[in-house]
């Protein structure tokens, strides 16, 4: 680990105390706080020393999270510290922090809830934090105050650039009771309506299922593969008779997958399953168009094996539905 980690902050906030010399060193939590903050550095060595407070310091810091000056360097901290044990701290009055750190909050959520997920999946060793947080929170620690500062947050203007992260806060915490919320939120969200599907079809709604199936049930249709220019301006010729995916199809199957893969429910596996033979998309030169087969098959691991990116190939993954039956 290199000595400094580099904060990127947007707009340089004004160090709290006038000085480090006004900042008292009986609370060292503040002091480090304001030389990072007028630094713009935050020390390991200064971490490691946090760390062996109880709580691994958490509990001293988060006392700083909401400060105007030293909120965000707080927060970088904590999650330099812990990431796991410092979500439930971050979320704390999430609806009326800073858009940035509100959005980042969720965000950081939503991946540690995943993650876990993804571990029991996998059987791999998971994060425990029980000792952080009381059992009535289970499956997941902090559910229970992720769920509710998502549905504080659902509907207000100050966190419209957040909206796909607390879609996705309410899909992996919530229940049934959410559906009715998620639908008036695509209805009044046309570009994030693709996820409230997916959060919808998670928690049981059988109109967001069948959405999904019907948008993996259509076939990819295959065309001739077209020639692209390579940076330097070579232009490179297809394999004769070599195929792709259009770009409507792949769009459709990259939306379709990932809302398969976010539900992480087996019905959908026999329709990914009709697309890992299904061709990539035309490469550009610089980029490529979406991959139907490749998606297909990341949303299989990602279900079946607590895997996001699929090591087998679709040969192994005909092989495993056989051996499956």
């Amino acid at each position: 680990m290199s000595r400094i980690v580099t904060l990127a902050l947007a707009i340089f906030a004004t160090v709290s105390c006038v000085g480090l010399a006004a900042c008292s060193r009986g609370d060292d939590v503040a002091y480090y706080l304001n030389r990072w903050n007028e630094t713009h550095l935050i020390e390991v060595g200064d971490l490691s020393r946090i760390r062996e407070r109880p709580g691994h310091g958490l509990p001293e810091l988060a006392k700083y999270l909401n400060d105007k000056d030293l909120g965000y360097v707080t927060e970088s901290a904590m999650t330099e510290i812990d990431a796991f044990g410092a979500v439930p701290y971050l979320i704390q009055n999430l609806p009326n922090r800073d858009i940035n750190v509100q959005r980042d909050g969720f965000r950081n959520a939503n991946r540690m809830i995943r993650e876990y997920e993804l571990s029991v999946i996998a059987k791999e060793k998971k994060p425990d934090p029980t000792a952080r947080w009381s059992r009535n929170t289970r499956p997941f620690p902090y559910r229970r105050q992720l769920h509710d500062a998502a549905i504080r947050a659902a509907l207000s203007d100050e966190t419209r650039d957040s909206e796909a992260e607390i879609i996705q806060s309410i899909g992996l915490t919530g229940s049934r009771r959410d559906i009715g919320l998620l639908k008036k939120i695509a209805a009044i969200h046309a570009d994030t309506a693709w996820l409230c599907t997916a959060a919808a079809a998670r928690l049981g709604d059988l109109d967001a299922i069948r959405s999904i199936e019907g948008a993996i049930l259509e076939p990819v249709a295959a065309k001739p593969e077209e020639p692209y220019y390579r940076d330097s301006g070579g232009k490179v010729q297809p394999a004769p008779g070599a195929v792709v995916a259009s770009l409507a199809d792949g769009t459709r199957i990259r939306i379709a997958t990932f809302q398969a893969a976010f539900t992480m429910n087996r019905r959908f596996v026999p329709l990914l399953l009709s697309h890992v033979d299904d061709p990539a998309g035309q490469f550009h030169g610089d980029y490529g168009d979406p991959s139907p087969g490749a998606l297909a098959r990341d949303a299989l691991s990602t279900v079946i094996l607590g895997r996001e990116y699929s090591a087998w190939p679709a040969e192994d993954w005909k092989a495993w539905a056989t051996r499956s039956r």
